[in-house]
Parts: structure tokens; sequence; C-alpha cells
């Protein structure tokens, strides 16, 4: 499974419409899969997934938004189960997006970034409230 997974990482970069949109539908079934671990691969998937948002195919945006909005929802089912070393990877992919050239003409693909930089930002807050004696300098691990 995890060659499939990393063979459909490979992929994405494809321009193709119709790859594109059969990429999106393998990701969502490897979603649906208990124990696939597609998760654990987000930090990889998200600047390729984010760059879809600038695909002039409707459907495509659609689907990338469903599919982010999917993993979104469990980054925060999953609470601390996430780990500092998930929520590090994932926030400087975020960072890295921002950065991302590409990402400056599109305005969804800036303002998903940014949608997903505060999810995060808010999930690791409300781990913070969650956990007694923590201090809130976890919040800042990136620094």
């Amino acid at each position: 499974m995890k060659k499939l997974v990393a063979l459909l990482c490979d992929e994405m970069n494809n321009k193709d419409m119709v790859k594109r949109n059969l990429l999106l539908s393998w990701l969502d079934l490897l979603y649906s899969i208990p124990n696939v671990g597609l998760l654990n691969r987000v930090p990889e998937l998200l600047i390729k997934l984010i760059a879809y948002f600038a695909d002039s195919d409707e459907e495509i945006r659609i689907k990338t938004q469903n599919l982010l909005g999917e993993l979104l929802s469990e980054f925060k089912m999953l609470g601390e189960d996430r780990g500092a070393q998930m929520d590090e990877r994932v926030l400087g992919t975020l960072v890295r997006c921002c950065k991302y050239e590409e990402f400056h003409d599109s305005v969804l693909c800036r303002s998903t970034t940014m949608q997903w930089i505060q999810n995060f930002l808010s999930f690791l807050l409300e781990d913070v409230k969650q956990e007694p004696g923590v201090s809130f300098g976890k919040l800042f691990f990136l620094s």
C-alpha cells in the first residue's frame, strides 16, 4: 500500500485533467480505507493538492476541496494523537506553501493555505488547553 501511495504522490504533478481526476478519486478511495495511513502522507501531498486549486477545471477544484476538508477534519479528531512531529511537518509544509511562487497568482491556493494554517494553530491551542501543565510555548515549536 505504501508503494501505491508513493506512486500517486509522484504522479500528482501531472497537468492532465483526466489523470488529476483519477488521482483524486484514488486518494479519496484510499482515505476511506482504515489503516492505510494516508494522513501520514499529508505533508507530502499538501502542496500538490493545494496546487490543484489553480487548475482551470471546476470539478478538480471541488474534489480537491472535499478531500482536503475530510483530511482536515480527521486531523482535528485525532487531537494530540497527531503528535508534535506530524504537526510540525504539516505546518512546515504550509509555511513553504506561503512562499511557493506558483500560488502567488491563485487566490484559492493562498486562501486554502491560510485556512489550513489557521485551523492547525487552533487545533494546537485546543490541545494545549486540554493538557494541564503544558505551557503555551508548545504552540511555537516551529521557531
